[in-house]
This record gives C-alpha cells, sequence and structure tokens, in this order.
C-alpha cells in the first residue's frame, strides 16, 4: 500500500555558481569545559555576531571550542569578550576553509545554515516595505484600511532547516496587531503602558518594542548622550534630523509629547524615544481582536500558496561570499506516514474502535455519543464525594435554578448516576466592586455554608475581576477542587425575563455538558482511556510556570492518572534534586498495591528539558530499582515536545498548493533520526485553518517512531470536548490546565484588604 503524498512548508535553498561558502576559524580559550560551557558558548556567539554584524557559527570537534566566521571579519587577537562568569579569548587563525552546500554534513550544515541565513536576514532588513525583526516580517501596508481601532499587519515567520544534508526554508504566514492610532491618541494611562509591547514608528524603521517607563519630561526637554558622542541632545531633535521629516509622523511629532524609556524585546539595553511614535501591539487572545483575527485564519491552500508568493517576493536577491542564494517557490513533497486512531476504552467494557478506512467523518461524534450511551459511558464510576454548586446573586433566581437542575441532570446522565446531587451555595456579590470584596462575598458563603473539601462548579459573575478566578484556583485548592464557569457566557443563552432563548436551546445544551464534563474532570473522573497497550507502560509529563512544577503520571493507558504540583521550582526548570525525590516518592506510593513492575518510561517535557532534570529523573529511576519497584533493564525516554518552534512546520495533504488539505490526524514525519513532527489535530476534527503538527525531539531509550506514536495516542484523550480534538498529549495538557490554576498569579493585597482605585471612585 502506498504511502500518502503530503506537503511542507518547505523550500529548497541552493547557493549558486561554485556553491561553497568560505569562512576562518577563531579559536577561543577561557571557557572551562562544565555542564555551563554551552550555555556561554551561545551568549559568546550571540555577542562577537552583533560586533561583528557578520555570520559566526561554533565548528564541531576538537579540544578548544572554535567559531567559524567570514573571512574579513576584523577580529582583534587581544580582545576579550566579558560572559558571565567567564571571559573568553579570541585566536584568530590564518587558514580558511570552504564548505560545500550541495552536500553538507552533520558538522558543516550548521555553518551553512548560519552563513546563509544572515545573509537572508540582510536582504529582508533591506526591504523598505518590511518591519519586523530576525524571524518575523510584516507588511507595513495593512490590508483594506478602514477605520477600526485595530489594524492586521499581515507576514510571515521564516526559518531555515537541514533536511538529509540539504537547506529549507521554512515559512509560514502570520499576522500582527497595531492600534490605528498612536497612543497619544488614545487616552493612555502611564502606570498600565509599563511592559506592554509597541509598534516604534523610527522613520522609515519600523521595529516592535516593550515600554519600560513613560517619563515626566517631553522629547524636548529630555536630553542623553548619544553613542559615540560626547555632547548630549534632546531625543526630539535626535529624532528629527536621522528621520525623514516628508512621512507623516515625523512631520506631525510634538516637543511636547512625553519622553519613553524602551527596549528590544529580548535585550536589556534600554533606549529613549517619543509616546507620539508608538503604536500598541495586541496578542491575538485579546478580545479587542478576535474578530479581526478571524482574517488571518487560512486554509492549507491558501497558507501553502502564500508562503510559495512569499518566497518569490521577499526571498530573491539574497547573496553569500558574492553567490546568489536560490530559494525554489516548489514546496517539499513526501511520501509521510499515517498513524491508526487508536481504540478507546469506556465503561461497562465498551470499545470505540475507528474505522478502518481513513474515512472518518462520523468519528467525532461517536465518541461524543459513547460517553452518552447508557450502555458504555465514563471509564470511572464510583461514589462521589462532596458536591457544590455556588452560585452569585447578581445572577437572576429563575437562571440560577435553571442551570442548576440543567447541570445536576446533565452530570448524572454523563456519570451514570441517577442520585447524583449538588449542594447549591449562594454568595452575595450585588455590591461588590473590587476584588476583596468578590472574595468576601464567596468566603462568606462558603463560611455560613460550613463547607469543607469537596468538589465542583463556581460560576464567576459577570463583571468579576480577572484576578478572581485566579483566586478560587490558588486559595480554595487543594480542599476544593472547582471548576470555574462565566455568568457572562451563560447569561448569552437566556432572555431578560430569565427563560431561555429559542435561537440558543442547542447551544446552552453544549454549554452545560461542556460544564458537567469539566465537573466530572476536577473529580478526577476520567472518561475513557486508551484500549491497547502503548510503546511505554508509564508516561510522566513535565511542566514549570511561575516557579511551580506540575507533574501527570499516567498508567495503564490513561486509566490511572495522578497530577501534584511542587513549589520552589526556578523560573523554567526543577533542580535534580527536586525531581529525583518528587518522582521517586510519588510512583512507589502509585506502584503500591498493583502487580505492575514497568520496564518502559517515557518522559514528556513541556519544551525544553534541562540537563538538572534529566539527572533528576535518572536519580529517581536508579533508587526505584534499588526499592525493588523497577526492573535493572528499565529502559528511560525522553521527548520534548515543542508546541511552537521556530521552524513552523506545517504538513498538508496534496502535492501541489492549489490542492492542499489538511492532514488527516495521525499524519507524521520525521526530520532526522531524533527529530519529527506529527498531527494530533486535524482531518476528521473540523478545526478552522490549517493544523500545526507538534514537533518533538527525542532521547534516551526510546526510538522516535514509538514516541510519536504514543504522544499523538495521548492526544487522543482529549476530555474536555469529545468531539474535538487536543493538541497536546493528556500528561502535558493536564499539566497546562491545573498548573495555570496552582500558579496563577494575582494581587494579594487587593484580595485580602480592600480599596478602589480613583478611576474606580470616579465612575
Amino acid at each position: 500500500m502506498s504511502r500518502p503524498r503530503h506537503m511542507l512548508n518547505l523550500f529548497p535553498v541552493t547557493v549558486e555558481g561554485a556553491a561553497q561558502i568560505d569562512y576562518r576559524h577563531v579559536r577561543v580559550t577561557g571557557i572551562p569545559p562544565t555542564d555551563d560551557q554551552p550555555k556561554q558558548l551561545q551568549q559568546l556567539l550571540k555577542e562577537l555576531a552583533y560586533r561583528l554584524k557578520g555570520p559566526v557559527a561554533l565548528v564541531c570537534g576538537g579540544t578548544d571550542p572554535m567559531l567559524a566566521v567570514a573571512v574579513d571579519a576584523a577580529i582583534d587577537p587581544n580582545d576579550e569578550i566579558r560572559l558571565t562568569p567567564w571571559a573568553a579569548t579570541l585566536e584568530p587563525l590564518d587558514a580558511t576553509a570552504s564548505i560545500d552546500t550541495s552536500a553538507l554534513d552533520q558538522c558543516t550544515a550548521p555553518i551553512a545554515k548560519t552563513f546563509v541565513e544572515f545573509a537572508l536576514r540582510g536582504h529582508l532588513m533591506h526591504n523598505p516595505d518590511l518591519w519586523g525583526n530576525a524571524r518575523r516580517w510584516f507588511s507595513k501596508t495593512p490590508p483594506s484600511p478602514t477605520m477600526a481601532p485595530v489594524l492586521r499587519y499581515p507576514g510571515f515567520a521564516w526559518h531555515l532547516v537541514n533536511i538529509d544534508g540539504h537547506l529549507f526554508l521554512s515559512v509560514d504566514p502570520t499576522s500582527k496587531y497595531a492600534s490605528a492610532q498612536p497612543l497619544t491618541s488614545t487616552g493612555y494611562s502611564a502606570e498600565g503602558l509599563r511592559f506592554r509591547h509597541c509598534l516604534y514608528r523610527y522613520g522609515h524603521n519600523w521595529y516592535e518594542v516593550q515600554l519600560l517607563n513613560v517619563l515626566q519630561t517631553t522629547i524636548g526637554d529630555h536630553r542623553f548622550l548619544p553613542p559615540n558622542s560626547s555632547e548630549s541632545v534632546d531625543v526630539f531633535t535626535y529624532t528629527r534630523d536621522r528621520c525623514d521629516r516628508r512621512l507623516p509622523w515625523i512631520r506631525d511629532l510634538s516637543s511636547d509629547t512625553p519622553a519613553v524609556i524602551y527596549r528590544y524585546p529580548g535585550n536589556y539595553v534600554q533606549r529613549f524615544g517619543a509616546l507620539q511614535l508608538c503604536w500598541l501591539l495586541h496578542r491575538t487572545d485579546d478580545p479587542d481582536i478576535s474578530s479581526l483575527h478571524q482574517q488571518s485564519i487560512m486554509t492549507p491552500r491558501a497558507r501553502l500558496e502564500s508562503a510559495a508568493e512569499t518566497v518569490t517576493t521577499f526571498f530573491q536577491g539574497g547573496s553569500v561570499n558574492g553567490q546568489a542564494i536560490a530559494v525554489s517557490p516548489e514546496p517539499k513533497v513526501v511520501d509521510s506516514r499515517v498513524f491508526a486512531i487508536p481504540a478507546l476504552r469506556f465503561g461497562n467494557g465498551r470499545v470505540l474502535s475507528a474505522p478502518q478506512t481513513r474515512n472518518l467523518a462520523t468519528y467525532p461524534k461517536q465518541r461524543e455519543s459513547m460517553l452518552n450511551d447508557r450502555r458504555a459511558g465514563p471509564l470511572a464510576r464510583g461514589p462521589f464525594g462532596p458536591q457544590y454548586l455556588i452560585l452569585p446573586l447578581s445572577v437572576s433566581r429563575q437562571v440560577n435554578e435553571h442551570f442548576e437542575r440543567e447541570l445536576t441532570t446533565a452530570i448524572g446522565r454523563i456519570s451514570q448516576d441517577d442520585t447524583y446531587k449538588m449542594r447549591r451555595i449562594t454568595y452575595d456579590d450585588r455590591k461588590a466592586r473590587t476584588l476583596h470584596q468578590h472574595v468576601e462575598a464567596i468566603r462568606s458563603a462558603l463560611d455560613e455554608g460550613r463547607v469543607g473539601s469537596g468538589y465542583g462548579l463556581l460560576l464567576l459573575p459577570q463583571h468579576a475581576p480577572s484576578d478572581l478566578h485566579h483566586w478560587v484556583k490558588t486559595r480554595l485548592q487543594p480542599e476544593l477542587q472547582l471548576k470555574c464557569a462565566s455568568a457572562a457566557s451563560l447569561l448569552r443563552h437566556y432572555q431578560r425575563d430569565g427563560s431561555v432563548r429559542p435561537d440558543k436551546v442547542g447551544r446552552l445544551r453544549g454549554y452545560v455538558d461542556n460544564c458537567a464534563i469539566g465537573a466530572l474532570l476536577v473529580n478526577r473522573r476520567w472518561p475513557w482511556a486508551i484500549a491497547d497497550p502503548l510503546h511505554h507502560d508509564v508516561h510522566i509529563g513535565i511542566d514549570v510556570l511561575g516557579g511551580v512544577a506540575g507533574l501527570t503520571y499516567l498508567y495503564d493507558g490513561g486509566r490511572r492518572i495522578f497530577f501534584e504540583s511542587r513549589r520552589g521550582a526556578k523560573a523554567e526548570q526543577l533542580s535534580s534534586g527536586q525531581l529525583a525525590t518528587t518522582i521517586a516518592d510519588s510512583m512507589s506510593n502509585h506502584l503500591v498495591g498493583t502487580q505492575c513492575m514497568p520496564t518502559r518510561l517515557l518522559i514528556h517535557r513541556d519544551g525544553r528539558l534541562f540537563p538538572a532534570e534529566r539527572a533528576g529523573v535518572k536519580a529517581a529511576v536508579r533508587r526505584l530499582q534499588n526499592d525493588g519497584k523497577l526492573p535493572l533493564d528499565v529502559q528511560v525516554g525522553f521527548v520534548e515536545v515543542h508546541k511552537h518552534t521556530s521552524n513552523n512546520l506545517r504538513l498538508v495533504k496534496g502535492v501541489v498548493p492549489r490542492e492542499a488539505a489538511a492532514a488527516d490526524v495521525g499524519s507524521w514525519w520525521p526530520l532526522n533520526d531524533t527529530t519529527g513532527i506529527v498531527c494530533t489535530t486535524g482531518t476528521p476534527f473540523r478545526i478552522p485553518g490549517t493544523p500545526q503538527p507538534l514537533e518533538i525531539t527525542t532521547s534516551g531509550t526510546t526510538t522516535l517512531e514509538a514516541a510519536l506514536e504514543d504522544v499523538f495516542r495521548l492526544s487522543q484523550l482529549g476530555f474536555s470536548a469529545p468531539s474535538l480534538s487536543t493538541r497536546l498529549p493528556i500528561v502535558l495538557k493536564l499539566a497546562d490546565d491545573l498548573l495555570e490554576a496552582v500558579a496563577a498569579q494575582y494581587d494579594e493585597d487587593a484580595a485580602d484588604y480592600d480599596f478602589i482605585s480613583e478611576a474606580a471612585e470616579g465612575a
């Protein structure tokens, strides 16, 4: 049986003529070979490239680190580059070397990639129609400008990828959203602008900045010392002297506009600018741009055709070593593979097997129907602990009572517990305006109702402060496990008299069912599991957020799932000691009273797996082996799961862009022996736009194909929406969702002490 043909948004790159890149070696001394050396070398590469305004790559092999730089790069042999905490000494060597770009290997590919990337980046920077940064560029002209308060700037993300010794350009359309007016025209709050990102229009040069402060002084009064200058100058004069005064935003620049301090994202150097040249940038999850963002959602055909057009328009004309760089607009076509959708085990021993053919149009609804089928239903059964429904009095009695009946019925129906009941608790939020007042209303109701530990759902008021949700999740857990729902969302289904809107009956049923499933999940009632054995016996998901680590343990294909959190982690990682103790203690408890002797473990890391975390897992395994909980020949594999990568790869069905269609869920393709992509969303699950595959990197004693298939299978445990697909494997999805609740940040003073801002007092 032939494999399906798929396209990738990868476009072949060639260096014409001799197809070679010449470079010179630079020996590096002063950085000892410790575990910290890779980080130090990356810092050195960044600093030296900035100084040379040219490409700098690391050369593999040798005792001392070696760099590759342009042949004509001017390097002082007595120069030192100060790092943290070391000082690197550079020794430029006389001999030059060459790379044949038509036949790259493991050592030459990174050098060629760096040199070609630098050339293409410079080519983009000189394009007057674009603004952006190294990896993302946007048009200066929004499509069909309107009087809307926010404008969409279409653009693209790009990256070079080495596939089997050949360079390819990945191109993926994207968009940026900026206010249509500068900040000085929007009634800004200086304090509210701190750390916000803006589009800064410095004449013809536009770029993204992060605001650090809005100063009390104007740009006409604020003076500073420019680089390589001995005389100070005011911001207004400095800007007008260096920008084209014919541009409207420079011509109309007022010397009375406030001065600002900003920095480039990811850069700590502070700079001065003008608030009048700042246009506020908006995130894609900003409610103000939700309808506008819909315009950037593209079908596979539109996305591939746009990427090919971008290659033709913006990536022709670059050169390296005087040789032209050519990028073909024809996307790479591959024979990809497709994992079968796994069979799922529900209650009463019922198993849902996906159809043998790829005609799966009815499968999503079959999964939802199986959960609601009295002959099947959820896998997890048993008595419930105390159940609570916590409702605000700002919602009418009619709506509250109707919602209670519908939710209780839905939970009983899905759980197949005809005796299911929730105890209603109401809190008086009708005069609450501040976070503290909302908190006190909930606290008082729980105290008066003598609510102890338990589970259930809390309906947040219509105009609740955003921090209220975070307070509920962090201060009431773990004693009270609550699913939060929004009264604003619920009330869209009702009329003013409390009756259900006739046109919203079906949508209300779906909304209530989603709330019911959420309530069952906080009860740790897992609806289904993978029916057949996975490649690995135990899966552990690791994520870290805001100094809190979340770990999810999955056994028996999802029949048993445990989540726990640990505070005290670093900003992004766990120490080896923390992880060793946590995993060893938890698995010891999980394995008590079972006949399970796991032989294959797979560790899923959300993002980068740090060396200390790898060491911690191995230490935990040794301890469990010593305790007789794991065999001496246990195999331990690691996967780094990248939700968003610089590669921005898309995998779509078809061999030419005009025939492109969404890939089937389970489609996958290896980039190399240790890295691959897999579509955890796609046909038959309906999603707008083009599915974005997960990219995973493997290490340890697992194979790429086995790891990819298990990641895909575990993504089919998308409990919260039975008829939809979930992008992440459940061990990371749960860690993502539950960790966000545990690690949520809120203003503790505002929650514990009552104060109202001046703006609120005057409202």
